[in-house]
Formats: C-alpha cells, structure tokens, sequence
C-alpha cells in the first residue's frame, strides 16, 4: 500500500457559512422575480368598507400566523396577499403564488413540493425544489384553495402541521419555514358541511380572517380608481363627472377587474372617435356599448323564470343548506349567512326575495317560527341553475 493512499482529506464547513451561502443564493432567487410588488399604497379607496380591510390586514402583517382572505372574484384579494408580505418581517425573503384554478391536480403536487430526477415520465434530470422550498423564509399565497382537491387538501394539512415537505419521488423530509396567505371566493363553511373541504384544513388556514369588500358596497371609491385613468386620456371636467355618473349605474359583478376592463374599453374607443375629424362623442355611450355586452350572455334562467335574479337564486340556495342542516330558514337565519352578506342584502331584501320565491311556487312559508322550505319545483331549478 503506497502512502498516499493511507490519507484521507476532510473538509469542515461552519453551519454558520453554509447558511450564509443558501441566504445569497435565496437573494438571487428573490431578484429574479419571487417578490411581491404591491403595497398598501396601491390599495386605492377612502370608503369605511375598504379602510378597515386595509387596517386589518396591515395588523395580521405584524404576525406570522395564516391568513384567509375571502371575496369575489376581481376585488383584489392578491394585491391584499402582496401587501401583507411586503410590510411583514418576511418582505426581503421569497413570495411566490399558485392558483389552483388554473392548476392540473396532477401537477399541483409536483409545483407545490418538487420532485428528484426521475420521478415520473417528462420530469426534468435536475428535478426541482418546488414552491415551498423555494419560498424558504418567504410567504407562499395559495390562490383559489377551494379548487384544491380533496387528496391535495390532505398533502396541504400534512405540510402545515409538520412543517416539512418530501420531494415527489424522495424518501428524504425536508424542513421548511414559510408563511401561507390563501385566498378563495367560494364558500368554504358550505363546502365543509357539504363534505367538498376538509374541515380540518379549514380551521388550519382561517386563523386570521379578511374579507375583501365587493365594488358595489364601496362605490364611493370608483372616483379615485378611475382618477390615474382620466388624468392620463386627459378627459376634462365635465367628462370625468358624465362617466362617474355612469360608472355608478352598475353593479360591478366582476368588481375592480371588471371596472378596469371598461376604461381600458373607453379609452380605445374614445381615441379612436378623436381621430376622425370633427366627429363627437359620448362617454355614456361608450361605456354602455361595453355593459351591453355582458346582456348578450343572459343566464339561462331568466328564460324559463323571466323575474328570477342572482339575488333570488342566492336566497333560495341558501334556503335549501339550511332546510338540508335542519337550521330555521327565516330573514333573521338568511341575513347572516355569508354567502348573501357578500350580496349586501338586507333582512328587508331578503324578505322581498323570499316573497317573491313563494308566489312562483319555489319556497313553501311555514307556520310562525317554522321559517321556509324549497318546494319540490325549487330542487328543480336549484339543480339546473346552482348545481346542487
């Protein structure tokens, strides 16, 4: 045996130096685009309704614990998400986004947690980290976490309970330290009665609770969304109050997504009226010219049921779970139900709707005390129009 072969070399690396290392590549990672870019200042609105969203969400940034953020669709629940991280103590580490509605079952455990080399057919030879490792330090903003499946809601409560991910393919448990902020606009307490959502998971991810007020409950900010837009088409006094006064006409189902898309409508269409000579225009005009659009995809009630709205259809929904959890179906029960108070309906409202439900046969009024039952014709229409 030679010499040289009775020696081995063992190179010792301080933990303290190896973590240093990970942080500057984590750095690099964040500086590539896993940050968020909005604040609280890009929150826009002085109503009461969206000061004291902002003010709630600005304390739950002070914490590290989960956060559920519930609204409509379009009122901004990722801006809420990225200015919660941006103000937390997590704001120079990672944050990164999933959307499970635009995510194959079959490729959400692979984004979420990574796989080795091999791992399945079309799988990459380096394999990949996967968000949670990722995000390491930083904040993970799981987008429609009602769309998870059944069996990713599982993996999910796993994760949040053990605080470690395995890699698809890996035997190896890996350790890791994020933040979650999840957001939905489904009814998560339905879909749990309803057996569509762990309960467990539910109770894991709701400790801290916003909800994200809906445009139509705050219209007095439209003014000041719309503000940048008028400024930079240059729109003068007068035309700024004609479309303020037809901004505030409509409802706003697809809220502050939906109000974008109409300006950035209006001002195409108003450049390219201003192009042609001498040619006049209407702010109302245009503006309606754009609502009309959302008429020509009538929901398929209304022809079998002409004075059937949203509003009607929600009350009788909601008549029906509770008519199914053997719960008193009356104004008081109905106005607390969150699903109509996202609609801004009144006990009054309320009434009114349930009395229209029963003059066409859809709800059948008990005795005093009894509240109201969806008719066997009610099942019907819920079947074909709520997908129960």
């Amino acid at each position: 045996m030679s010499r040289k072969d009775e020696y081995s070399f063992i190179s010792i690396t301080p933990v303290e130096t190896l973590q240093g290392t990970e942080a500057k590549v984590r750095t690099k990672l964040y500086h590539k685009g896993y940050k968020a870019k909005y604040t609280f200042d890009h929150i826009l609105g002085d109503s009461a309704a969206i000061c004291k969203a902002r003010d709630i969400a600005r304390q739950y940034a002070c914490h590290d614990a989960t956060v559920l953020i519930t609204g409509e669709s379009g009122t901004g629940k990722e801006l809420f998400a990225q200015s919660i991280h941006n103000m937390s103590p997590r704001a120079v580490h990672p944050f990164l986004g999933i959307n499970f509605a635009a995510l194959a079952e079959s490729l959400a455990e692979s984004e979420l947690f990574g796989y080795e080399e091999g791992a399945f057919t079309g799988a990459s030879r380096k394999g990949k980290a996967g968000i949670f490792k990722t995000a390491h330090k930083g904040t993970i903003f799981l987008d429609e976490i009602g769309d998870a499946s059944l069996s990713m809601q599982t993996k999910l409560l796993r994760v949040l309970e053990e605080r470690e991910v395995s890699r698809v393919g890996s035997a190896k448990v890996l350790p890791v330290d994020v933040r979650l902020i999840c957001a939905t606009n489904k009814d998560l307490p339905r879909m749990v009665r309803d057996g569509e959502f762990r309960k467990d998971l539910y109770y894991r991810i709701r400790v801290l609770a916003l909800r994200v007020p809906a445009l139509r409950g705050r219209k007095a900010d439209i003014p000041l969304i719309a503000e940048d837009f008028c400024r930079e088409i240059g729109l003068t006094r007068t035309e700024i109050q004609e479309l303020i006064q037809c901004l505030n006409r409509y409802d706003w189902s697809g809220n502050i997504r939906e109000l974008k898309s109409v300006l950035q409508f209006l001002a195409i269409n108003i450049e390219l009226i201003r192009t042609k000579s001498g040619a006049s225009y209407s702010i109302r005009n245009i503006v309606e010219e754009y609502m009309a659009l959302d008429n020509t995809l009538e929901d398929p009630c209304r022809q079998v049921l002409p004075w059937i709205d949203k509003e009607c259809l929600a009350v009788l929904h909601e008549v029906y779970l509770l008519n199914k959890s053997n719960t008193i179906a009356g104004r008081y029960s109905l106005a607390k139900r969150e699903a109509l108070s996202s609609l801004l309906l009144s006990e009054s409202r309320i009434k009114t709707r349930l009395k229209k439900l029963q003059e066409s046969g859809l709800v059948i009024t008990g005795k005093t005390k009894q509240g109201a039952f969806v008719s066997d014709t009610g099942i019907q229409v819920l079947k074909q129009y709520a997908d129960i």
